[in-house]
């Protein structure tokens, strides 16, 4: 869990407790931007691993392979 993650949750905490002010609902959706984002990214860079991997382009893998080595630094 990286920083945006953990405002994130806080930030779900202190909503429940109370409105958010406006700077707290930007960063809200900042952080939920971010995280829909980088998830969308792992998922497609995921998947087509296991389609390169299922037609034996060990190429396309190993390209694939520095892809998800750049979206796993977003965690």
């Amino acid at each position: 869990m990286n920083a945006v993650d953990r405002r994130l949750v806080e930030l779900v905490i202190i909503g429940r407790h109370r409105p958010l002010t406006a700077t707290e609902a930007r960063e809200w959706e900042e952080s939920r931007q971010y995280v829909i984002n980088r998830e969308w990214k792992l998922a497609r860079v995921l998947n087509l691993m296991q389609l390169a991997r299922e037609t034996r382009d060990w190429e396309w893998a190993s390209q694939l392979a520095e892809e998800y080595d750049r979206v796993m630094k977003m965690f």
